[in-house]
C-alpha cells in the first residue's frame, strides 16, 4: 500500500483488518493513531522521522511483523 504524499496523519482503526501486507509511509506524515493497521500481515515497517506520534497498537497483531525501524538522524 502506497499512501498519499502529502498525508499528516492516519487516523484510529483506519486500516484495521484490511489484509494489507506491506505499506510505504510519505515523509509528511507525524502521526499514526491507535490500532491503525492492527489485524494486518505488514511484515516490516519503516517510520520515516517525520512521524513524532504512534499510538497504542498501531501495529498491533500483526502476527507476521518481524521489523520496524524508528530511524533517527
Amino acid at each position: 500500500m502506497i499512501l498519499p504524499v502529502h498525508l499528516i496523519r492516519i487516523g484510529k482503526f483506519a486500516f484495521v483488518d484490511a489484509g494489507i501486507e506491506s505499506v510505504a509511509f510519505p515523509s509528511t506524515l507525524t502521526s499514526i493513531d491507535m490500532r491503525a493497521f492492527a489485524q494486518n500481515k505488514i511484515r516490516e515497517v519503516v517510520l520515516p522521522d517525520s512521524v513524532t506520534t504512534l499510538g497504542a497498537a498501531a501495529f498491533g497483531s500483526n502476527d507476521t511483523l518481524e521489523k520496524v525501524v524508528i530511524s533517527r538522524e
